[in-house]
């Protein structure tokens, strides 16, 4: 259908649900009909956020695909410190084995702490330093362009610090941009901290094949 050759997916590992099918089939869809005839994989791991196991489960099976696309995200300041910063070192040594995560950026705009109600969270692991931060675009009728997708999120991590590879482009975003929202004395987000997303790409109302019927997902 839509002229994309099939493309099977090699290998699932775990065991499927239906509780997820419409998110893997969106991510699955999207692989193949842009890397036409790739090998792709299935993880199933339900919504983990733990990256430590997600990473060495992966790098623990042989012949694994040497690029892994996760699409869901959590709010940093529900998961917590602890479980970021072990994340990290998973993703960093998964990175270090010569593996690439590519992560979805998340949805909803910058996260807001429940806690405080005042402040910005961000979503991890796309708010990683050790992963490919992906925010959305999508399709204006109006104009027949491409344009930030509304729901799309991104900011500043809250307990990632910021890499030194970011610092010139973060910086000339700031001194830029003049629609942020306030943020007197890094009162509401930090940006010394690790800015996401790195890339942004098409996010927005994409056609996606579920048990034989056509939906638009994110």
């Amino acid at each position: 259908r839509y002229g994309v050759p099939k493309n099977a997916i090699r290998k699932v590992l775990g065991k499927e649900t239906d509780e997820y099918s419409i998110e893997a089939a969106l991510d699955v869809q999207t692989i193949t009909g842009i890397a036409q005839n790739t090998e792709v994989w299935e993880f199933v791991f339900g919504l983990t956020f733990d990256m430590t196991l997600v990473t060495e489960t992966i790098m623990a099976t042989p012949g694994a695909p040497r690029v892994v696309s996760l699409s869901y995200a959590g709010d940093e300041n529900i998961l917590g410190e602890t479980l970021i910063k072990a994340g990290n070192v998973g993703l960093m040594k998964f990175g270090l084995a010569g593996f690439t995560f590519v992560s979805a950026a998340g949805d909803n705009g910058p996260v807001l702490n429940i806690h405080t109600c005042s402040t910005f969270s961000a979503y991890f692991p796309g708010s990683s330093p050790y992963v490919v931060s992906v925010g959305g675009t999508a399709y204006n009728n109006d104009t027949k362009q491409l344009h930030p997708w509304i729901d799309g999120s991104g900011g500043f991590s809250i307990f990632s610090p910021r890499p030194k590879f970011q610092d010139s482009a973060v910086e000339e975003y700031l001194k830029s941009a003049t629609t942020l929202p306030p943020n007197k004395n890094g009162a509401v987000y930090n940006t010394a901290n690790r800015a996401y997303p790195d890339i942004s790409g098409f996010g927005a109302f994409e056609p996606t094949i579920v048990h034989g019927k056509t939906l638009q997902e994110d």
